[in-house]
């Protein structure tokens, strides 16, 4: 799905819930048998987000596009239209049929276009149709498409809804060891769902005509994200479109606030098996980042630490290195201001 999600950051560099050798306790072993066997049920439900989620190794892509013939679920229609146009490696354009390929029937941009026609007030939706519009080469339907995502009045992502889906099914009798490994099988989950290129939108928003139809989506994008990345994106566009310096400044305050906290090991560490406070902290942490959704649980903590946008962002600014600096100065400049 479109943007990030809630429990992405754990995802990077996360291990196994359980290590694939004969160090992992008769516990552990059985806590990972549980989440595989909750998975595989789910896989064959007949719940077709359940499918789409647990079953991508498991289930071709072309027959999940078939199974949502008539759906009109936005996260089943958004996630498979950015499965079926992902960009793909010659590997995958090679491998089996039976794998995650793109193929007959899997037309991502006939998704996008059932996407849009069902949450048609969503931006997001608008803007990964012209994303994928502009990725084949048609870029005046791509910029109209651009252009009609300004008039949508929410920006609303999807990504945490897979999260949330999975989270509202959880079996209640788990163990700690049990809540541990569902919880990273979550995470797993979720650290594998393509997310949206920005690219296209930033070429486009280049040009003069588009000036004002670009705000309306920065505007929209910032006052709506969900996470760190959107927030960047919109903070980033705003700039580029040189509106209002104020308007900049207070969005980098914001962007730069939740940079701060991400270095104040604001994340609780990978909890011991025999920990049981551990555990129950980290698991509600990545509940609560899945239901409130990345940013307002970031805020949130922020304001339980006392420290304000404004002072965390001062922070972060001045912790900033000489080396670092320059990475955020080009970001910051408009496209229209003249070369030094």
């Amino acid at each position: 799905m479109i943007a990030s999600l809630s429990i992405a950051p754990l995802a990077d560099g996360l291990p196994d819930v359980l290590p694939d050798d004969a160090a992992a306790t008769p516990q552990e072993r059985a806590a990972e048998a549980r989440w595989e066997k909750f998975a595989a049920q789910n896989a064959r439900s007949g719940d077709l987000r359940l499918q789409l989620l647990f079953g991508r190794n498991t289930i071709a892509l072309e027959q999940l596009v078939e199974r949502a013939r008539g759906s009109t679920d936005p996260l089943v229609l958004s996630t498979l239209a950015e499965r079926c146009d992902a960009p793909q490696s010659t590997a995958k354009r090679s491998a089996p049929a039976n794998s995650e390929t793109t193929g007959v029937g899997c037309d991502g941009v006939e998704l996008a276009r059932r996407w849009v026609a069902v949450d048609t007030e969503n931006q997001l939706a608008w803007l990964t149709l012209a994303t994928l519009l502009d990725r084949r080469g048609a870029l005046s339907e791509a910029r109209a498409t651009f252009t009609r995502a300004a008039l949508a009045s929410s920006y609303r992502t999807l990504y945490g809804e897979g999260a949330r889906t999975i989270l509202r099914i959880v079996p209640r009798d788990l163990k700690p060891i049990e809540r541990l490994a569902f919880t990273y099988g979550i995470v797993r989950m979720q650290s594998v769902e393509t997310l949206l290129t920005f690219q296209p939108l930033f070429r486009t928003c280049k040009l003069p005509e588009m000036r004002d139809a670009c705000m309306h989506i920065a505007d929209t994008m910032f006052r709506d994200s969900e996470t760190l990345l959107e927030l960047v994106m919109a903070t980033t566009l705003s700039a580029r479109l040189d509106v209002e310096r104020e308007t900049v400044r207070h969005r980098m305050e914001r962007s730069y606030a939740i940079r701060w906290l991400l270095t104040q090991g604001v994340f609780s560490d990978e909890p011991s098996i025999d920990d049981v406070a551990a555990i129950d902290r980290f698991v509600s942490e990545v509940g609560k980042r899945a239901s409130l959704g990345e940013l307002v649980w970031l805020r949130e903590v922020l304001r339980q630490r006392g420290v304000s946008e404004s002072e965390a962002a001062a922070r972060y600014e001045k912790a900033l290195t000489s080396e670092q600096r320059p990475h955020f100065e080009p970001m910051m400049k408009p496209w229209n201001a003249k070369a030094p």
